[in-house]
């Protein structure tokens, strides 16, 4: 993918957040409003190349949730993982650990809103920053559960997609965040 197609692809996706949030102002649905969560997130690398060259990975999440429907939110996330690099036979030094920092956006949907303990799905796709100097696109589903109103976990699978095999990143993972509900109110009422 050139470098200007990464950057239309992020202006397409800054119209259609900004789309949203104005769709939101004016909706009917005054029960649920703008959400942000916290967590943080295990994860473990999968794939040929990426799994050889790096053990596992920790890393903070920050999520804004913005009510698009009865059983759906659009989501828009940022998140940070840092892999640590593993020791081949023969190599006099670990591989170096990979920093990665990724901005996704999603569509979450609610499988039972109803209830304070349910079940979701929330597909993503973005952009993620690779070290210093690489960068992709990547995608990740996510299945997670509510536990209660203020805190859910999910796990996911995660593969970022660059010009180069080196750079293939895959991996699984489980986040626990916490939320806080209704936030920005006085904007959009």
């Amino acid at each position: 993918m050139k470098k200007t197609d990464y950057w239309k692809t992020y202006l397409a996706a800054c119209v259609v957040f900004s789309s949203l949030i104005s769709q939101h102002a004016f909706s009917q649905n005054d029960d649920k409003g703008i959400s942000f969560s916290a967590g943080i997130m295990a994860t473990s690398p999968v794939g040929q190349y990426f799994r050889e060259t790096h053990v596992v990975g920790a890393g903070p999440i920050a999520k804004l949730s913005f009510p698009i429907g009865y059983k759906s939110d659009f989501t828009a996330t940022v998140k940070a993982n840092s892999y640590l690099g593993r020791k081949l036979d023969g190599m006099k030094e670990k591989y170096r650990q990979k920093n990665i920092l990724y901005f996704l956006a999603g569509y979450r949907y609610n499988f039972n809103p109803d209830i304070e303990s349910a079940f979701y799905f929330e597909p993503r796709v973005g952009y993620a920053l690779i070290g210093k100097i690489n960068h992709g696109f990547c995608y990740e589903p996510n299945f997670g559960y509510y536990i209660n109103r203020d805190v859910d976990v999910c796990v996911w699978y995660q593969n970022t997609i660059t010009d180069t095999k080196v750079n293939q990143i895959g991996a699984i993972g489980i986040t626990i965040n916490m939320s806080w509900h209704n936030l920005f109110s006085s904007w959009y009422y």
